[in-house]
């Protein structure tokens, strides 16, 4: 996911493989929405694994 890697860089490479390893384009849509808005890569993170549930 790009979008990870423009917001946040290369510390963001382990949230990009989560990412990818989702089968829900509902979910990854959910996720990508809301990275829009996440301040810090903590906080995407939250998004992220609070979407795979």
């Amino acid at each position: 996911m790009q979008l990870l890697e423009a917001r946040f860089g290369d510390e963001a490479q382990g949230l990009q493989e989560q990412v990818r390893q989702l089968n829900d384009l509902g979910k990854i849509d959910q996720i990508i929405n809301r990275i829009y808005t996440a301040n810090s890569l903590e906080e995407a993170d939250v998004v992220i694994n609070n979407n795979e549930n």
